[in-house]
């Protein structure tokens, strides 16, 4: 598996935002405490960089190319297609959510070793960010069924031996208040052995 940046024309995006005002720009009246302290302008921040660094890309909106029908493997890209088409959702709403739930699934069991020598976590951070009302909690509750389901499932499998559990600290605890009530008796003398 490979992972493509994706091209950007930088050219074209700083044209696009060359009439903008610069939004680091901070008022001098802004800068320090007041104390005749000074904050470093972006220009003289930048004066240090290495002139091999891309433009950085203002925030806006983006249009992103979408995720290629197919691009998810067998079940997974089924899933995603479907549950897409039931809640009226674009395909990468349910793709990152159920590729959120299945990095929820394999944490710590397994890692990608893309060359020898080098390893990566399966853990993967997806944000979605969609206007309200574009069915999210439609999609995240469908995308997380299944652990849903098994955490319900495995909870009900553990509740014997949670409740055994339980029932052997409420024991101890009762025999430490005792000892404790026993310790504390002025009257009470105790033998002490040297092993």
């Amino acid at each position: 598996m490979r992972l493509v940046e994706n091209e950007l024309d930088l050219d074209a995006l700083s044209n696009e935002w060359a009439d903008v005002a610069d939004p680091h720009a901070v008022p001098d009246e802004t800068c320090g405490n007041g104390a005749g302290d000074s904050v470093q302008q972006p220009e003289e921040l930048t004066k240090s960089a290495p002139s091999d660094w891309l433009v950085p890309t203002p925030i806006g909106e983006h249009l992103l190319p979408p995720i290629p029908a197919g691009v998810l493997p067998s079940w997974l890209g089924e899933h995603a297609t479907a549950v897409a088409a039931a809640t009226e959702t674009p395909i990468e709403l349910p793709a990152m959510m159920d590729l959120a739930a299945i990095s929820t699934c394999t944490a710590g069991k397994f890692a990608v070793s893309p060359e020898d020598g080098y390893t990566e976590p399966t853990n993967t951070w997806t944000i979605v960010a969609m206007q309200s009302g574009n069915r999210k909690t439609a999609v995240a509750k469908e995308s997380t069924e299944p652990i849903t389901l098994w955490e319900v499932q495995s909870g009900a499998a553990l509740k014997p031996k949670i409740e055994q559990i339980e029932s052997r600290r409420k024991t101890l605890e009762e025999r430490i208040k005792k000892l404790r009530k026993m310790a504390a008796d002025p009257n009470r003398t105790f033998a002490v052995r040297h092993i």
